[in-house]
């Protein structure tokens, strides 16, 4: 009965399951939740549960039917996952190196809070545009191809160290040591690198 399996919904998720229901029984497309449920070992799991309901034409009874799949292992996974990158975003936001994280063509998929500031702009104004672009727009294009030809060395293995002048930043010369480094997949593929 409907009584039996709510007493095994986790006390935390019984209230969002019975709105469902009712979202479930005003629609006549399948929809979807999740929640946690009791197991037979007594653990909650994670379940994702599809509903619709079906009306027979020539009957005025309606019968809701609905698929519940365990979803645990994934929704763990997920958190995880979740977790790690906090831990990961942590880490590269406190670094006093200026830091992205780029892939072979030279375009930024992260950088740092460092880098930005250094920039003076936000890390998601930057975040899809080329590093040399994003580094030479004061300085001109020679430093666009520098960028370019040690972002291209280091996408075939090698590390690139180097030192850029930025002129711009003050009246006197400024110099900033860089490196690119490759980052390596466990099959060896290189599809990131790391400009510090």
């Amino acid at each position: 009965s409907l009584e039996k399996w709510d007493e095994l919904i986790h006390p935390d998720d019984l209230r969002q399951l019975q709105k469902f229901r009712q979202k479930v029984a005003s629609s006549r497309k399948p929809k979807k939740i999740q929640y946690q449920i009791r197991h037979k070992n007594g653990d909650y799991i994670y379940v994702q549960e599809t509903s619709v309901l079906l009306e027979d034409p020539g009957n005025e009874n309606k019968v809701m039917i609905g698929m519940i799949q365990d979803i645990t292992e994934s929704r763990v996974s997920a958190e995880a996952l979740q977790e790690s990158m906090a831990r990961f975003k942590a880490t590269f936001n406190s670094s006093f190196q200026l830091n992205t994280l780029i892939d072979t063509r030279g375009i930024i998929h992260e950088a740092n809070d460092t880098f930005s500031q250094f920039l003076n702009t936000s890390p998601e104004e930057i975040k899809g545009k080329y590093i040399c672009k994003v580094l030479s727009e004061k300085e001109g294009p020679h430093l666009t191809k520098f960028i370019q030809q040690a972002v291209k060395k280091a996408a075939g293995g090698k590390i690139v160290r180097h030192e850029i002048n930025f002129g711009y930043l003050s009246d006197k010369n400024t110099f900033i040591d860089f490196s690119i480094s490759p980052v390596r997949h466990t099959n060896g593929k290189i599809d990131m690198l790391v400009f510090e």
